[in-house]
């Protein structure tokens, strides 16, 4: 690996700019049966009912075959909850379900690269019903909700699990996620939290992955709210470690 580190390997360019070399530890998915799920509670599944924050460090290595859900809370299809994903084409859309007008937004021209990490981050300003799909620190979508939120308590938050009929899970790599009871970026941009050095809890953090675990099947939840992610896995699916990937500074 020498030398190799500092060409930024797997970086956005947004991220490569403001770099340090440090390991790092993430989960691989392979197949379509992978996942990590996060169970269902109250905290989680109602996030939007007030300002909040979903974010995470993603990354895909092979075009989808359907779509990928880095994030989701609706089982995939129903009118209900709110779900991140990742379609054929490499855009990151976002979907929260209201009484009214739905919030529907994607990253339009902007499209992922493969193999490369990403800060995605959608943050919900309840007030004026808005939410901001964020791509390392930049807004490139945001849409308008009209009506209440329809929370349900009975979906679960899966990391890209599988939610509908024919999707293939054998591209994604995961990181570091946080779901938080507030707005954690509010200005025109912003920048993401060091993948390496995930922020440490607070009363807003309603689940913190740091994805240090490196064995075992469990992700641990830092948040004190017990959403520990049970992961499933397939062939080839584990922890893996990249020990020269550029991680963000502050």
């Amino acid at each position: 690996m020498r030398g190799v580190g500092m060409q930024g390997i797997g970086l956005s360019p947004a991220i490569q700019a403001r770099t340090h070399w440090l390991p790092i530890w993430f989960v691989q998915f392979y197949q379509e049966n992978d996942g990590i799920n996060f169970g269902s509670g109250v905290n989680i599944d109602n996030l939007f009912n007030a300002d909040c924050t979903i974010e995470g460090y993603f990354q895909v290595t092979a075009t989808p075959t359907a779509v990928a859900y880095p994030l989701s809370k609706n089982n995939g299809g129903a009118g209900n909850g709110w779900r991140m994903f990742i379609n054929a084409g490499l855009v990151v859309n976002f979907i929260a379900f209201f009484g009214g007008v739905n919030i529907n937004i994607n990253t339009g021209a902007f499209v992922l690269r493969l193999r490369q990490w990403y800060h995605i981050a959608v943050d919900f300003d309840v007030g004026t019903l808005t939410a901001r799909l964020c791509i390392d620190g930049v807004p490139r979508a945001q849409g308008i909700a009209v009506g209440a939120y329809q929370a349900d308590a009975a979906n679960n938050l899966i990391c890209n699990g599988v939610l509908n009929v024919g999707i293939v899970d054998d591209y994604m790599k995961v990181g570091p996620i946080r779901l938080s009871s507030a707005r954690r970026y509010t200005g025109a941009s912003f920048t993401p939290p060091n993948y390496a050095d995930w922020p440490a809890n607070d009363a807003n953090a309603q689940l913190i992955t740091r994805m240090m675990d490196k064995t075992g099947a469990i992700a641990t939840d830092y948040s004190g709210n017990g959403y520990n992610g049970a992961i499933t896995f397939g062939v080839n699916t584990r922890w893996y470690s990249e020990p020269f990937l550029g991680v963000v500074k502050r």
